[in-house]
């Protein structure tokens, strides 16, 4: 038997166990680590953990998005404001793709030109803080935010798989991001405890 056909169902007997062991919450298949897109539809999986699925998205957004507390208020109460500011639900904005119309409706990761990260299970305790950010009972640490992006992490994206503006893929540099949050109309604000840089509206 050829080595690479041993991996392949070793690897696919480990996926099928872990699902077994973990029951309520599937292990992330190997084709979506791969494509980077979230086969189970949202409004299944919000039926499945028995959430709100506007909860479950923004949740979703807060896992991938942030890891510090403070942040991940930050992000959820963006997302909920840009919502608000497009007048679409949270999952709708999360969720969709002008440019890979394949992966509307799907979470997925942002390189599909999509305005955040869907990509990570949320845990318990993000849920909760996802909760009390669509009720309105968290502080909010965002100064009115809704955009962000992290200068640091962007830089090594940028240069690991630069943009393509014919393509669609690719991630922009720092400076670019910037520039078009700029002429948006959007000024860049600090969050305390994350180097990430959160964009407010400007009036």
């Amino acid at each position: 038997m050829p080595l690479w056909l041993i991996v392949v169902l070793v690897g696919a007997a480990i996926v099928a166990l872990l699902s077994l062991w973990r029951r309520k919450e599937p292990v992330t298949a190997m084709t979506e680590l791969v494509t980077g897109i979230i086969k189970e539809l949202p409004a299944e999986e919000a039926a499945r953990k028995s959430v709100d699925v506007d909860c479950l998205s923004l949740a979703r957004s807060m896992q991938s998005e942030e890891s510090g507390e403070q942040a991940r208020l930050a992000v959820g109460y963006a997302v909920k404001r840009h919502a608000a500011r497009k007048g679409m639900s949270i999952t709708k904005l999360v969720t969709f793709s002008s440019h890979f119309p394949e992966v509307n409706g799907h979470y997925s990761q942002q390189r599909y030109a999509k305005y955040c990260s869907t990509f990570q299970t949320p845990t318990t305790h993000t849920l909760e803080l996802a909760q009390s950010v669509q009720a309105g009972e968290a502080d909010d640490p965002s100064q009115g935010a809704e955009q962000w992006d992290n200068p640091i992490l962007q830089h090594a994206l940028a240069f690991a798989h630069p943009y393509d503006p014919e393509t669609h893929h690719g991630y922009k540099t720092p400076d670019e991001i910037a520039a078009d949050r700029e002429a948006a109309g959007y000024k860049p604000v600090a969050v305390e405890g994350t180097t990430t840089r959160f964009w407010v509206k400007a009036t």
